[in-house]
């Protein structure tokens, strides 16, 4: 029997339209299925809706802890497949041959094959661990990313894992956020911290160990957000907020969206749509996704508002109500699908190795492949941190180089024609005294339009050039003061108030520069962090240090009494060389170095 029933005639959301100059427009059709879902997904490939109906839902009845498939042109759900226990969040694997599904009641994630119809294994997190969100996996077409949260605790962040096609889990982990996003076009998975104040953005790839960190940024987002889909290389989320994730750019924001709008892209038309609830009936506006403006509205009736808005077909979107029911729409307000293209992205120039000061010339060439003009062409060139841009060039217009990242805009690139941007890039001197330096120098490459490319393997490409240096960075040219600890520890006697702890240390202050540094002031301060605050730092002791000739060090002894009652133990030292500026030095981004913890 249909669990489905079409709705009553629409009528206009006055006060949405009262808000935007948007076009009223009409629905096709709109269906109603009786189905109390917590998640919906789309393949285009088996043209499916599938939803996870948990047994806590209200009305479950005999589709509890269930996958239902719906044929979404009819509203019939097809089938019901025994999942497990509380399924909650959906994903599609990359290649669209498995949907994976957060089994919240056992701490597990599980595989259903499309093809076959059948459920694989559960894939368990560990005791007390269950999923904050799911998606798509970089280098595991068959995979899944998980971020894991622990039950209790703040912050709850477990960290991102990939579960490869045949179950087993990858070793090598990092606290990707609560919301996570696959973008293909770049073949990055993004991860948002939506639950600490630091509301970073990590973009991660992965590697056979598992997944690694190639950029974090902070205020690209705000506050409680959540990733909700991406498209041709560009992130959105709840609030509305499309941003650039690899030149780091906020682009815009859709109006009347703010956190936890129910909104949704899409590539393929061009769109951005935005559902609201008022007066008993969910209103959707379309934007044009790359200018913002609105474009239209169809008002739905359905009481209590909508979530978890999804597009489907090529002409459907769909979303769930808090009644219990998945609702169905068609309508020309989604818009035609824009023409597909195919970019392809190749680079040369840039060498096996760098030696010290090594400079590179590398060309990127773009391609149009497809049978179709290209619009609103980007093309991107991120650099690892460890080599300067030099200068750039376009055969095409005039790249603009920013955050490390080189963009360069085309208008429009004909079917068979080609763009070039040329950098220039500088190895920078090698800094061995931070923490983790990089020891090799990465250039990642991407390409996208406003047309939607539906072989996003070839936009990107990844080169990356060893270093043949790893001993003490090259003499910058001037002065260049830096450091090295060679020993911090604390001493004590008493216990409780009477404690007397003393912090002991030896450090090494180092000329690295080419010219002669007269004598200076060197500072040191016990801090919380590896990041020196002086408002919340104590100054320990200052000191002298002579006259230092290039490549000349001396060493510095530190012996600080704390306060009666004070301990050290786990806090850091930071020592601060050329501390009153006597010197006047060509680098002085190398003058603060932290000590380990003190043990």
């Amino acid at each position: 029997m249909k669990s489905n029933s079409f709705l009553a005639p629409l009528v206009f959301g006055a006060a949405l339209l009262a808000r935007f100059p948007a076009a009223a427009w009409s629905a096709d059709e709109v269906k109603s299925v009786a189905l109390p879902a917590k998640s919906l997904v789309w393949d285009s490939v088996s043209r499916r809706i599938y939803a996870t109906v948990p047994a806590s839902a209200q009305g479950a009845g005999t589709r509890a802890n269930t996958l239902a498939i719906i044929k979404p042109e009819t509203g019939e759900v097809v089938a019901a497949i025994p999942i497990g226990a509380e399924p909650g969040r959906l994903a599609l694997s990359g290649s669209h041959k498995r949907i994976y599904v957060a089994i919240d009641g056992a701490n597990a994630v599980r595989a259903f094959d499309i093809a076959s119809g059948m459920p694989g294994p559960l894939l368990s997190l560990g005791a007390g661990v269950t999923v904050a969100d799911i998606a798509a996996a970089p280098g595991a077409p068959d995979g899944i990313a998980v971020e894991r949260q622990n039950r209790s605790g703040s912050p709850s962040d477990a960290g991102t894992v990939i579960f490869d096609a045949d179950g087993s889990m990858r070793k090598a982990s990092v606290p990707g956020g609560h919301s996570l996003l696959y973008e293909p076009l770049t073949d990055r998975l993004y991860g948002y911290e939506n639950e600490i104040s630091s509301f970073g953005l990590r973009t991660m790839a992965a590697d056979k160990s598992g997944v690694v960190q190639a950029d974090y940024v902070e205020g690209l987002f705000y506050g409680n957000a959540h990733l909700v889909s991406a498209h041709n290389g560009l992130l959105l989320s709840d609030t509305g907020n499309l941003v650039d994730p690899i030149t780091r750019t906020k682009l815009g924001q859709y109006p009347g969206c703010g956190y936890g709008s129910v909104v949704v892209g899409d590539g393929g038309t061009g769109r951005v749509f935005l559902a609201t609830g008022e007066r008993g009936a969910v209103t959707i506006t379309a934007f044009d996704m790359y200018t913002y403006a609105p474009i239209g509205t169809i008002t739905v009736p359905s009481p209590g508002g909508a979530a978890g808005l999804i597009r489907w077909g090529d002409d459907g979107l769909a979303f769930l109500d808090p009644n219990g029911r998945v609702v169905i729409v068609r309508t020309s307000l989604v818009g035609p699908l824009r023409k597909p293209n195919d970019l392809a992205v190749t680079a040369m120039g840039m060498p096996d190795t760098f030696n010290a000061n090594g400079k590179a010339t590398c060309v990127i060439t773009v391609r149009n492949l497809g049978a179709m003009a290209a619009g609103g062409v980007v093309i991107t060139d991120q650099l690892s941190p460890n080599v300067d841009i030099v200068s750039a060039a376009g055969s095409i217009g005039t790249p603009v180089a920013a955050n490390g990242a080189v963009r360069l805009e085309l208008p429009a690139l004909a079917p068979g024609g080609s763009a070039t941007l040329t950098v220039q890039l500088q190895l920078k001197p090698q800094d061995t005294s931070v923490e983790n330096p990089l020891k090799a120098v990465t250039q990642s490459v991407f390409v996208r339009s406003s047309n939607p490319d539906p072989t996003p393997g070839n936009n990107h490409l990844v080169q990356t050039a060893s270093l043949s240096t790893t001993g003490p960075a090259p003499a910058a040219s001037g002065i260049d003061l830096t450091g090295v600890w060679a020993a911090i520890s604390q001493s004590a006697e008493g216990a409780g108030a009477d404690l007397q702890a003393t912090v002991l240390g030896e450090f090494i202050v180092k000329n690295v520069g080419t010219d002669t540094c007269p004598p200076t002031r060197l500072r040191f301060f016990l801090s919380g962090e590896r990041i020196l605050d002086t408002a919340f730092s104590q100054l320990l002791q200052e000191s002298g240090v002579g006259e230092l000739k290039p490549g000349a060090s001396q060493k510095i002894t530190l012996k600080a009494r704390l306060r009666k009652g004070d301990d050290a133990i786990g806090l850091f030292v930071i020592a601060v060389v050329n501390a009153t500026k006597t010197a006047t030095e060509s680098n002085s981004k190398n003058n603060t170095v932290p000590s380990v913890p003190i043990p």
